[in-house]
């Protein structure tokens, strides 16, 4: 009898402790896909003020909160030359010497009018002054505050140009 009550109360504790992890691993298994998902929406949460100057006009933007954004942001003030990507591409862009980091980044994006970008195929910052679509390698890192006259004075640089990228006061 003592044996059988000792086998009844260990087959008790084996089932309790099966319907807690099970619990346990349900609980994480939403916390992951939550946390994923509140990863996302984080990537471009608002974050540095920054001032772009093209042409002697300061346009402000926003950086924002993510790993490629933070990067650029330890290199600034930064100037770069500008340019047309090509016939067809609403886009300009200007190499940066060294690449940034895209660790935890997605893999591309579809930037959106007025946004800043990253390149990373080959290191470049990318001013969108008109629709592009997905592309892999495009990361969104920033979007200008006024986006038609950002839109309007990135879009009429016809040759190459000077841009400083600094953080504002």
């Amino acid at each position: 009898m003592l044996i059988a009550l000792i086998i009844l109360g260990a087959k008790q504790f084996t089932d309790a402790n099966k319907n807690t992890s099970a619990k346990h691993s349900s609980s994480s298994a939403q916390f992951t896909e939550k946390s994923s998902k509140n990863n996302k929406a984080d990537l471009h949460q608002q974050g540095k003020a920054i001032n772009i100057t093209i042409a002697g006009q300061k346009l402000s933007a926003h950086l924002y909160k993510n790993v490629t954004a933070k990067d650029l942001i330890q290199r600034l003030p930064i100037t770069l030359s500008f340019s047309n990507f090509g016939s067809g591409f609403d886009e300009k862009i200007g190499d940066l010497p060294s690449k940034l980091t895209t660790q935890g980044m997605p893999t591309g994006e579809d930037p959106k009018v007025g946004d800043i970008g990253y390149w990373s195929p080959e290191p470049r910052i990318v001013f969108y002054w008109g629709d592009v679509g997905y592309y892999s390698g495009i990361h969104r890192i920033g979007h200008f505050d006024d986006v038609p006259k950002a839109t309007q004075l990135i879009k009429q640089q016809k040759n190459t140009f000077k841009a400083t990228i600094e953080l504002a006061n």
